[in-house]
């Protein structure tokens, strides 16, 4: 991953079962409101239907059970010609089960969205129970476990698959429509249920932890980071990753002056939804650069 690996992947926050379950339930609750939003037209009209759909055409999960299914036709063609092959039926045999979501179920397509979108607002750790401001971690492993007990619960998907279903890793940014309803709505969730967030720009971490390794390097041509990068390499991923988010004219060590740029930028999805459900910009937004000092520590 990078960096500050062990900083994001800390199991000690990861949410209990039941805990899991209780957040799933009220996003569920979220839906109707969702649904008004994203499909006022009705959801066979929606730009959001074929947002599943999309994801998978794409999923290698998906594309395997093709190929599988493919050769199996062919099998099926030269044992038995003139016999129809239901590819359905054969996928369905299949140890990875019935694939989750699909675009007809869109009530539970709907809550696999949110789910994935409150899974990258808790990734860093940012998502906070807000009595004693603790983290809480939800990962897939937590929605694969609770999903088929919310979706039984609220009656979103065939009773016959939720035992038998295999679950697709979407990340959020890979969401080409607007994604502002449903950060709204899982905000909306997290504030039922006492939870807060704070900001967290990974990039900028990144840039910000580079900059301090290449001063505890820079005194000495021959050190290395645990990457193996001298002083000049690390100084050049700065350089490249500036110049990758169309930042190339700063100067590569000046934290404020980058951080000044990132704070220029368009307000996230995220955080515009988090303004409107909570009423104030969330902690740590905009950025400082004090906050992003010595994280892995």
């Amino acid at each position: 991953m990078g960096l500050f690996d062990d900083f994001y992947y800390d199991d000690s926050a990861s949410m209990t079962s039941a805990e899991a379950v209780k957040l799933l339930t009220a996003l569920a609750e979220e839906i109707p409101e969702i649904l008004k939003e994203i499909a006022p037209d009705g959801w066979a009209k929606s730009a959001y239907r074929r947002l599943i759909y999309r994801f998978n055409r794409k999923s290698d999960v998906v594309n395997r059970r093709r190929n599988l299914a493919i050769f199996h036709y062919h099998i099926h063609k030269s044992q038995h010609p003139g016999t129809p092959f239901n590819a359905d039926d054969y996928l369905e045999k299949k140890d990875l089960g019935a694939l989750f979501p699909d675009s007809i179920h869109y009530e539970a397509t709907i809550l696999f969205i949110l789910c994935i979108i409150t899974k990258g607002l808790s990734r860093e750790r940012t998502m906070l129970y807000k009595p004693d401001r603790s983290p809480r971690v939800l990962d897939i492993y937590d929605i694969n476990q609770a999903l088929p007990i919310v979706l039984a619960e609220k009656n979103l998907w065939p009773k016959e698959k939720i035992d038998n279903f295999f679950l697709l890793d979407i990340h959020d940014v890979y969401m080409d429509v607007d994604t502002t309803p449903f950060y709204t709505g899982a905000f909306r969730a997290l504030k039922k249920l006492d939870y807060d967030w704070e900001y967290f720009d990974f990039e900028f971490a990144t840039i910000i932890g580079n900059i301090e390794e290449y001063h505890q390097l820079k005194w000495s041509p021959t050190a290395i980071n645990d990457k193996g990068k001298t002083a000049s390499q690390v100084l050049k991923e700065i350089v490249d990753t500036l110049k990758d988010l169309s930042l190339a004219r700063l100067e590569p060590l000046d934290e404020k002056a980058i951080c000044n740029a990132f704070n220029r930028k368009q307000p996230s999805n995220a955080v515009l939804a988090y303004l409107t459900v909570f009423g104030e910009l969330p902690y740590k937004y905009p950025l400082q650069v004090a906050d992003y000092k010595n994280l892995d520590d």
